[in-house]
């Protein structure tokens, strides 16, 4: 399985955002993954850029993937970047390497019963 990850690098902007989920809806990609980082990262930079991206973007990229029988993941970090966006229903979840110790985290994500990758094994190592 590959999964591509449109990460934070759109910015916050939706104009790049929506180039990223035109590419993934018009390839042979099957699964896409967008970041939620910690609240921290987002104050850090809230002056300078606004990383965040409204629900409803989320919401409309599900279901133009769901058309085209792709699906759409959400990268998480801690369990505060995953309570904001629980409510939408997410195809899968990656567990992004800083929290691959984070049992609260990974209980929650497992209750869930949804498909949950982590592609950071070299974390386990350090």
């Amino acid at each position: 399985m590959i999964v591509l990850e449109a990460g934070i690098n759109h910015f916050g902007k939706l104009s790049e955002t929506k180039k990223f989920l035109n590419f993934f809806l018009n390839s042979n990609f099957k699964y896409l993954t967008f970041m939620i980082q910690k609240k921290k990262f987002y104050e850090k930079y809230k002056k300078s850029i606004n990383f965040y991206l409204p629900k409803s973007f989320y919401l409309n990229a599900l279901n133009l993937a769901k058309r085209k029988k792709k699906y759409i993941g959400l990268s998480v970090c801690d369990e505060n970047s995953y309570f904001e966006f629980k409510e939408i229903n997410f195809d899968f979840y990656k567990l992004l390497g800083i929290a691959i110790n984070n049992k609260n985290l990974i209980f929650n994500l497992l209750k869930i019963r949804k498909i949950l990758i982590s592609v950071d094994i070299l974390e386990l190592y350090q």
